[in-house]
């Protein structure tokens, strides 16, 4: 097995085991409770990304961590030293995430910013002889750490569960023609062709937050168009359950900023969305990556980012 698959493995299974709870009728959602639960690293001050967002979020899940905060523990020794307390680990487990740094491949020669030379003496541009090295890194949620002062973490709001919608108002409103227009129909969809969205009207949903849960999971759909993200639309099983995953993990992230109540919106699909992961755990790697770079297209086109919750807590407490 490789790394890649022995790291997403457990992941894919935290998320089959909800999933198939859910089969059943009960409620599912993200591993997140709202948007400030979205995993930092509290030493660079740097939101994690892709399926580092799974690997932490899920772990804090398991384990009951309020707190979104991580560190590696060569960090917290570096924090320890900086702000003069003592922070121990001792005896606690770390959580495995993956880094992604640059490396040159094996036998080339990179000589400048723009030239490299190959195993067989030609010289090249040095990007060819470059890429990305995927390492698995260890991490600890701040809450494992003992040492901090008293009043280091504020705490945080629950999520409220009435609706206030107009954040999603204001945010649609700011996208302008970025995104596809909006048309009224019996179910919702998106027409890879047409570009345009397709929702019920309003009275037609149960409650609000569904109707703007169901509408952010289209424009997720949305995103793969080529004048946007871009991501191919296939038409094999297959690659229509992962597009459904891309789409329905990136509407959880959204409905997670947007402090919407989430739920499973799309239960049909769990049967395939199990069978995917079981198959082939890695597909989470993906899936993550590209509902992640989605969710951050489609917050970007209204002029919005991922806040760090650390940064709005010190301001409060200022």
């Amino acid at each position: 097995m490789d790394k890649i698959t022995q790291f997403c493995e457990p992941i894919a299974q935290s998320i089959i085991d909800s999933l198939q709870t859910a089969d059943d009728g009960s409620k599912w959602e993200m591993p997140w409770a709202s948007m400030e639960m979205r995993p930092h690293n509290y030493y660079t001050k740097e939101p994690y990304h892709g399926v580092n967002i799974l690997a932490f979020a899920a772990k804090a899940m398991q384990m009951g961590y309020a707190q979104p905060y991580w560190m590696t523990f060569n960090q917290m020794r570096l924090m320890s030293k900086a702000r003069g307390i003592n922070l121990s680990v001792k005896g606690e487990k770390a959580t495995r995430y993956v880094k992604y740094t640059p490396a040159t491949k094996r036998g080339y020669t990179v000589i400048d910013d723009s030239t490299a030379i190959t195993p067989d003496g030609e010289h090249v541009a040095a990007g060819k002889a470059r890429y990305m090295a995927c390492s698995i890194f260890t991490g600890f949620n701040v809450e494992q750490m003992t040492g901090w002062p008293a009043d280091e973490f504020p705490e945080l709001e629950p999520l409220t569960t009435e609706l206030n919608h107009q954040p999603c108002v204001d945010w649609w409103a700011a996208t302008g023609k970025r995104l596809p227009p909006v048309e009224v129909g019996v179910l919702a969809a998106f027409n890879t062709v047409s570009d345009v969205v397709v929702m019920p009207p309003l009275e037609r949903f149960e409650s609000e937050p569904h109707y703007w849960a169901t509408l952010l999971h289209e424009f997720s759909h949305a995103t793969g168009h080529d004048d946007r993200v871009g991501r191919v639309f296939a038409s094999d099983k297959i690659g229509y359950a992962k597009e459904e995953l891309i789409a329905e993990f990136s509407a959880a992230y959204l409905t997670s900023y947007f402090g919407i109540p989430g739920d499973l919106r799309h239960r049909e699909y769990i049967s395939s969305w199990v069978q995917l992961l079981k198959a082939d755990p890695s597909v989470i790697w993906h899936v993550a990556s590209q509902a992640d770079t989605a969710a951050t297209w489609l917050l970007e086109a209204g002029g919005l980012n991922w806040a760090k919750p650390f940064e709005t807590d010190k301001e409060a407490a200022a």
